[in-house]
C-alpha cells in the first residue's frame, strides 16, 4: 500500500503533542513516526493558540501524566517552542468555536472546539487521535493512530 503523502501544513492537537512529547504515551510510536514524516517532509506544524491554556488547565485539575515540574516545562514549551507555532484566535476563529461548542450538544470539549475551529478557519488539517474530531465532517482530519 503507498503511503500518502501529508499535507504542506498541520494543525497538531493537544493529545497528539502528549503522543509525541511523552515516551510513555500508547501512542508515542504513531506519534513518533508523524514527526519523522513533518521533518522529512519539511510539513509546517502549528498549534492552536490555546493548547497552552489546556495544558495548564490540566496542570490545576491534577490530572497529568507526570511530575509537576516536568508539567510546567510542557507549558513553557509551548508558550516558546519554535516547533509549535501558535495560530492566533481571531474573531472569525472564535465564532466558530462557540458554534462547535454550543452547537454540538457537548460533542466536543471547550478546547476541543477551539482546535477544530482553527483547524477549519485556518483551512489546515488536524492531526488527532480523538474519534469525535476526526467524525467532524467539517473539517480535514488525520488519524494518529495511523502514523
Amino acid at each position: 500500500m503507498e503511503k500518502k503523502r501529508l499535507p504542506d501544513s498541520i494543525v497538531l492537537d493537544f493529545a497528539t503533542l502528549l503522543a509525541y512529547l511523552f515516551s510513555g504515551d500508547k501512542l508515542n510510536a504513531p506519534a513518533t513516526r508523524l514527526f519523522e514524516e513533518v521533518d522529512r517532509n519539511s510539513v509546517k506544524t502549528y498549534i492552536s493558540e490555546v493548547t497552552p491554556y489546556e495544558a495548564e488547565a490540566l496542570s490545576i485539575t491534577g490530572n497529568v501524566p507526570v511530575h509537576a515540574e516536568s508539567w510546567s516545562s510542557l507549558v513553557a514549551r509551548l508558550w516558546q517552542d519554535p516547533l509549535f507555532p501558535r495560530l492566533p484566535t481571531t474573531r472569525k476563529i472564535f465564532a466558530e468555536h462557540l458554534r462547535c461548542y454550543k452547537g454540538t450538544g457537548g460533542r466536543f470539549t471547550y478546547f476541543d472546539s477551539y482546535h477544530l475551529a482553527v483547524s477549519k478557519v485556518a483551512n489546515v488539517p488536524i492531526v488527532t487521535p480523538d474519534k469525535q474530531m476526526l467524525s467532524e465532517d467539517s473539517i480535514s482530519s488525520l488519524d494518529l493512530a495511523k502514523f
